[in-house]
């Protein structure tokens, strides 16, 4: 797609131009596994975490069940990396777990809706008032196959009116007029899914001797714009770099656990106190509002919203005092 339609809890539109891909979680999870396994990965599934093996306080391997099994599988490693999402069961075990509560809870479905496919061709966000300061969302993807969901942040400075996750998403699909046409003319070709989120690289320590923590179990999911796969990607790539430095003797099992945690806090942190920022000005419907009407008159405005969608542009400059403060003050 080469825009994105974002709604403001008035009901209004604003157009934002980009280059936009969307592609079913499934398709995206087995292209990373058939990469994994194409350079040299075992791919040993389904397997339940059991225990950590540990010798001296250091990280060494992991202990999994079988599923349906009573029997474990040890698989031993100079360094373990847990990419383990947003769950707090696995965090706990190896020590790290700072806060067990998720940041955020999203809804999402899958409906099959061909009809729709050439006429919902742009991807939407909606904040409306229903479910504001959450936010619902309508991707469509290959074969006439639509994302839909809803979700919120726990941590935003109030919570929807609509109450729970499965309430929001209703409140979502009955006010939104593109999402309910999806859901009431599509095919639903999976149930709906929840899942928690953790935000904001908060609720778990980053890394201990041995092990490594990447992905959404760092919290790597953007707080106000829900985007979680790519830097989630970012921090295993960060992780991987450093594992090569580890077995290249460059770095010890120490020296590693204090370098990827500097790299992580140093490159990616303040990116993230950014999105933070912005989460927490948006949970105000009135200041939604008023970047939409002021966007819909300012293509420099809608540039810089563009940047924040592409990561190009910083989201303090625009959400904060100052930054407001500009938009109240500009002609254009």
């Amino acid at each position: 797609a080469s825009r994105l339609d974002i709604y403001a809890p008035d009901g209004s539109r604003v157009e934002i131009t980009g280059r936009l891909a969307f592609l079913p979680r499934m398709h995206l999870d087995d292209t990373l596994r058939r990469a994994a396994t194409a350079a040299g990965a075992r791919f040993l599934a389904p397997l339940r975490l059991a225990a950590f093996v540990w010798h001296d306080g250091v990280v060494q391997g992991a202990r999994f069940k079988a599923s349906g099994s009573r029997y474990e599988v040890s698989v031993g490693a100079r360094l373990v990396v847990l990419a383990t999402g947003a769950a707090p069961a696995p965090l706990e075990l190896a020590g790290v777990c700072l806060r067990k509560a998720p940041s955020g809870i999203a809804l999402r479905g899958y409906f099959r809706a061909e009809r729709l496919a050439g006429e919902l061709d742009n991807p939407c966000i909606s904040f409306d008032r229903s479910i504001c300061p959450g936010y619902g969302w309508v991707f469509p993807g290959p074969d006439g196959v639509f994302n839909v969901g809803a979700g919120y942040f726990h941590d935003a400075r109030r919570l929807p009116d609509a109450g729970s996750v499965r309430r929001v998403f209703a409140a979502f699909v009955e006010r939104f007029p593109p999402a309910r046409r999806v859901v009431a003319q599509g095919e639903p070709i999976a149930p709906l899914k929840g899942a928690p989120l953790r935000t904001a690289l908060k609720g778990a320590l980053l890394a201990r001797r041995g092990l490594l923590v990447a992905g959404e179990a760092a919290g790597s999911t953007y707080s106000f714009s829900g985007e979680g796969i790519g830097k989630a990607l970012e921090t295993g790539v960060l992780a991987g770099e450093q594992a090569v430095a580890l077995f290249h003797g460059h770095l010890d099992e120490t020296m590693l656990a204090a370098a990827y945690t500097d790299r992580v806090m140093t490159g990616l942190a303040p990116r993230f106190a950014a999105y933070e920022a912005a989460q927490r000005w948006l949970s105000y419907p009135a200041v939604c509002n008023f970047i939409a009407a002021r966007a819909r008159r300012s293509a420099r405005l809608r540039e810089q919203l563009a940047g924040l969608l592409a990561e190009s542009g910083q989201p303090g400059e625009l959400f904060s005092w100052r930054g407001l403060l500009r938009l109240l003050v500009a002609r254009s």
